[in-house]
């Protein structure tokens, strides 16, 4: 009934929006929430559904029955999946196969949602401010957009990545956090949605040094093309990538949750080991190759929100 026939209760739906508009104007205080969410309209276009943010007016305007027209549309038995990952008996395997079977019966028949994005369409490269006066920091986001998962070149692209930002001994936090100070963290992730992707990397500092931090996110991907990680710093890079797919299958609901981006994504079914092999396989050469094609400097769309220097 959870699933097929919810009841939203009048007083619940008034405690959570309550609770998504005060989210909302902490969230407005703060120079990351405007600094991302420029970057994704950059990124991904302003109509794109990702570059939306939520609005007050909006919030206000749901109520009980826009909630039941919604789940109504999104809960259909086609195309529904259950994942069962752990220790089942038959019994309760069964039981699920019996529900998933009885779906159609309680799912009113109605205009189902499409599950996929619009494509992407990026801006141009730019750099785009937001300025913040009372604001203590500066946020910096810089992206790129890229290849989706079923690119032959995601994998490897994403461990370029990784090298660029992705983990504690990468090529920005080595230079931007350790050796130069300018930032407390600083981040790189390859972010993917159906057919597309975007590289993103992220920082605060202040704003006397945006400048400069941007200038070494351009340098770092520079150099990724130029001098790629070889010998340790390559062997510190496999041996992260590797801890981290291994973690993907520690346990029962990771299994399940991978299993879970497969189908929302999908991805082949051998993607697990694919990674495995790109891993095994990646030279520097490999890593210069990503730089050039999906990391060049002058692709970087920039969004900086803070106080004016």
């Amino acid at each position: 009934a959870m699933a097929t026939a919810p009841h939203f209760a009048d007083s619940d739906i008034e405690n959570i929006r309550r609770m998504m508009l005060s989210k909302l104007k902490v969230e407005e205080t703060k120079v990351m929430y405007h600094a991302s969410a420029a970057l994704r309209r950059l990124i991904y276009g302003s109509g794109h559904p990702l570059a939306s943010t939520d609005k007050e007016a909006e919030l206000e305007a749901v109520d009980r029955s826009a909630l039941g027209d919604f789940q109504r549309r999104l809960v259909k038995p086609r195309g529904t999946h259950i994942y069962l990952s752990g220790g089942f008996g038959e019994s309760a395997t069964d039981a699920l196969k019996r529900f998933a079977a009885g779906i159609s019966a309680l799912a009113p028949d109605a205009a189902a949602i499409e599950r996929r994005s619009p494509r992407m369409a990026p801006e141009a490269p730019q750099t785009v401010f937001k300025e913040m006066p009372d604001a203590v920091q500066t946020a910096v986001c810089a992206g790129i957009p890229a290849v989706g998962r079923r690119h032959p070149h995601f994998i490897p692209l994403r461990l370029a990545v990784i090298a660029l930002g992705g983990y504690f001994g990468s090529r920005l936090m080595t230079n931007i956090r350790e050796e130069k100070g300018l930032t407390y963290h600083i981040d790189a992730a390859l972010s993917a949605i159906d057919d597309a992707s975007a590289t993103v990397v992220q920082a605060q500092c202040n704003s006397e040094t945006v400048e400069e931090v941007v200038g070494e996110i351009r340098k770092e991907m520079a150099s990724l093309r130029d001098n790629p990680p070889s010998g340790a710093e390559l062997d510190r890079l496999k041996l992260f990538a590797t801890s981290s797919l291994i973690e993907t299958l520690d346990s029962p609901i990771s299994i399940s949750n991978y299993r879970q981006l497969e189908t929302v994504t999908g991805t082949p079914t051998d993607y697990f080991e694919a990674q495995q092999r790109a891993i095994a396989s990646l030279t520097p050469e490999i890593i210069s190759e990503m730089a050039s094609l999906y990391l060049k400097p002058e692709e970087l769309r920039v969004s900086i929100a803070g106080p004016a220097v």
